[in-house]
C-alpha cells in the first residue's frame, strides 16, 4: 500500500538525501541504503540493496560471525546462499532477508510497541520509523533513544543520526513482511 507523504518531508529528504521518499517503505529504504543497487558494498562492508551487515544476516539465519573477519565467518546455505557473492547476485534473496530481519526487529521492540503515534523531539514515533532506525543503529540504539526522550541519538559509521530514519520514514503507514510476488519463488 502506498501513502502520500507530508510534503515537508519529501522536500526535507529531497534536500538532505538526495533522493524523492515514496511512501514505500522497501523502495525508499533501498533508495536510501544503496541507490537501488543489489550489488552494492560500502566502505564499512555492509552488503547489497539494504546495507546488511553481518549481525543482520546472522539474526536472519543466512550467517554466522566468527568475530575476527570481516565476512569471514560461515555462509549457512539458507536459501541456497553460501557465500557474500551469493548474497549479493540474489535480489530476491535480499528481498527475503531484510523482510525476515526486519520482523525480527519488530519483535525485539515488543516493549516499546506503545510509543507508535507518541512525539519525542517533535517526531512522530511509527513502526516504520522504528524499524528503520533499528536499521540503520540498532534495537538498543533506538531503545537508548527513546528511554532518554531522544537526548541519547547514535550516529552510524557515516555520520547519520537515527534520528533521521525515525523521522524519515515516519509517515510510512507500515511495513509489509509480505514477500514479493518475483522473490516467492525462491522459498
Amino acid at each position: 500500500m502506498k501513502n502520500e507523504l507530508s510534503s515537508d518531508i519529501v522536500e526535507k529528504y529531497i534536500k538532505k538525501w538526495r533522493i524523492t521518499l515514496t511512501g514505500d517503505f522497501y523502495c525508499d529504504l533501498a533508495m536510501r541504503e544503496s541507490s537501488n543497487n543489489q550489488f552494492a558494498e560500502n566502505r564499512l562492508h555492509y552488503l547489497g540493496l539494504y546495507q546488511v551487515g553481518e549481525p543482520a544476516l546472522e539474526d536472519a539465519g543466512y550467517y554466522i560471525k566468527n568475530g575476527v573477519h570481516i565476512w569471514g565467518g560461515k555462509w549457512l546455505g539458507k536459501n541456497d546462499i553460501n557465500s557474500k557473492d551469493d548474497f549479493l547476485n540474489n535480489k530476491q534473496v535480499q528481498e527475503i532477508a531484510i523482510r525476515h530481519y526486519h520482523s525480527l526487529i519488530w519483535w525485539y521492540l515488543r516493549d516499546y510497541h506503545d510509543m507508535v503515534e507518541s512525539l519525542i523531539n517533535d517526531i512522530k514515533i511509527s513502526k516504520a520509523g522504528m524499524i528503520a532506525y533499528s536499521h540503520l543503529v540498532g534495537v538498543g540504539s533506538l531503545k537508548h533513544f527513546i528511554d532518554s526522550n531522544g537526548q541519547e541519538d547514535t550516529e552510524d559509521g557515516n555520520g547519520v543520526y537515527g534520528s533521521d530514519y525515525l523521522e524519515a520514514f515516519s509517515e510510512h503507514l507500515n511495513v509489509d513482511w509480505t514477500i514479493p510476488v518475483y522473490a516467492q519463488k525462491v522459498i
